[in-house]
């Protein structure tokens, strides 16, 4: 069985941490909330479930400061690949960015495909064409014994 841990599912306006088991028989989502069988909420934008996370403050502030809020809160299909607040850090220590730099270059854009990429697909994709260039990319599920 294998499995992808730490997947983000947004539901709504419910945020749920899903655990992804593949078995032989099927596949099971583990999540942290409880589904209920009532009418979900019509569909909202991108960046309307980003402002309201907790953990995406950075990333919501970077959309805002970067221009692509106005984008990301209108029509269109974008897949958006949210890095949390304690990602930012990481611009400065591992990649020997400025969080200026980060916003007045490509590096927030390249957290933004301008596609629906479903989490089944991502898996076979090698590379991904985001509004700041192609980036090669490789998923790694976990094994569970």
């Amino acid at each position: 069985m294998s499995g992808a841990d730490g997947v983000q599912v947004i539901i709504g306006m419910e945020s749920l941490i899903v655990s992804v088991v593949s078995l032989s028989n099927g596949i099971v989502y583990i999540i942290d909330a409880v589904l209920d069988n009532g009418d979900l909420p019509p569909p909202v934008p991108i960046l309307e479930v980003i402002s309201h996370s907790e953990v995406l403050t950075f990333f919501y502030d970077q959309l805002i400061q970067g221009g692509l809020a106005n984008i990301l809160n209108g029509t269109g299909n974008f897949t958006v690949f949210a890095p949390t607040d304690q990602a930012a850090p990481k611009l400065e220590s591992t990649l020997g960015i400025s969080i200026g730099d980060a916003i007045s270059g490509s590096i927030l854009k390249l957290h933004v495909a301008e596609d629906v990429i479903p989490f089944s697909e991502l898996e076979q994709l090698q590379s991904i064409d985001t509004m700041g260039g192609t980036i090669q990319v490789t998923i790694t599920f976990r094994v569970y014994m």
